[in-house]
């Protein structure tokens, strides 16, 4: 005896779908590109006036290698690994003097250069759309994860 065949139920299927879709490919709001530039505007004003906090640098590491990862990405940016790399040794030096001395000041060409970093953040959320954002975004959480599962190439840098 043979088992009877279950009953056809067709999957549902979300009607706003295409809105996901077309939003993707829109570039940043104005809102978004505020919300997105907050932290970094806030952690270099915390790091200008000597009370970052280890969230603050995070946030300054998370937008560098953001940018790091959008330099991969012809149609957003291009050759920007060099100025990645830049700043991030700006800043390993900048943490290990803080770490030494104890002092959290920091000198007038490594204020300019955090505060380029935010210029640029922000330029670069003015052209990039949030599909791209969100594959930027991803592609930088593997990347981590991996650097620091293998722990080869990647410095860690904390914060004092």
């Amino acid at each position: 005896m043979t088992k009877p065949r279950k009953k056809y139920k067709p999957k549902h299927v979300n009607p706003v779908s295409w809105k996901v879709a077309v939003m993707g490919q829109c570039l940043l709001t104005e809102d978004d590109q505020a919300n997105f530039a907050a932290p970094v505007k806030l952690a270099v004003d915390n790091a200008a006036k000597g009370c970052a906090s280890k969230p603050d640098w995070q946030a300054i590491f998370d937008v560098i290698n953001m940018i790091d990862t959008f330099s991969t990405m012809p149609k957003v940016m291009e050759n920007a690994t060099d100025y990645a790399r830049g700043i991030q040794n700006v800043i390993e030096r900048l943490l290990n003097r803080q770490k030494a001395t104890g002092s959290t000041s920091l000198y007038s060409h490594e204020l300019a250069d955090l505060r380029g970093l935010v210029d640029l953040w922000c330029e670069v959320l003015t052209v990039v759309t949030m599909a791209e954002y969100l594959q930027c975004q991803e592609k930088t959480h593997v990347r981590i994860v991996q650097a620091l599962r293998c722990k080869t190439g990647a410095i860690v840098v904390e914060a004092p």
